[in-house]
């Protein structure tokens, strides 16, 4: 089956933006996903609601780490062999009962610990600079105290015709 969909998506955040390379070869569900959710504007004035000096977290619509559901309406059940090896790795997180939603985290450094669980779907390609500087803002327990707005999620803007 040969993939049609975007490689690439863009993450706007009140920080600024970064790229996120998709691994559809090894989680086509997981990226299909995302892809979706992006394209239907679920994301969109979403936060980062979770830092800890490992991940950041987001993709909840609620804003409390508590909520978010798949494209499907539900959730969805993807694994594979993927492993945390170092920052930047994206990935869904897993859902109590298992499988994931909307919810998304992204590596600040290895993180052995969390091979098998979560659904990596990529990597950051470009502006890790972006998603290290929000791994450094203040927080209150494992929340940012201030907030950091996702404005969007979408595919990157090709270049000008």
């Amino acid at each position: 089956m040969e993939y049609t969909g975007e490689k690439e998506i863009e993450v706007s955040t009140s920080l600024g933006k970064f790229t996120i390379e998709l691994y559809y070869l090894h989680s086509p569900n997981a990226c299909t996903n995302f892809s979706q959710l992006s394209n239907a504007s679920y994301y969109t004035d979403t936060t980062v609601h979770r830092v800890t000096p490992h991940v950041l977290q987001f993709g909840d619509p609620s804003g409390t780490g508590g909520g978010g559901v798949a494209a499907n309406g539900s959730r969805i059940v993807e694994k594979n062999e993927l492993k945390h090896v170092g920052a930047g790795v994206c990935a869904f997180v897993e859902m109590p009962g298992g499988g994931f939603g909307s919810q998304i985290y992204i590596t600040l450094k290895p993180c052995a610990w969390a091979d098998g669980s979560g659904t990596i779907f990529g990597r950051v390609k470009s502006g890790m600079g972006v998603v290290e500087r929000i791994g450094r803002i203040e927080v209150k327990g494992e929340a940012p105290k201030n907030v950091i707005k996702v404005f969007d999620i979408k595919p990157p803007a090709g270049p000008e015709e």
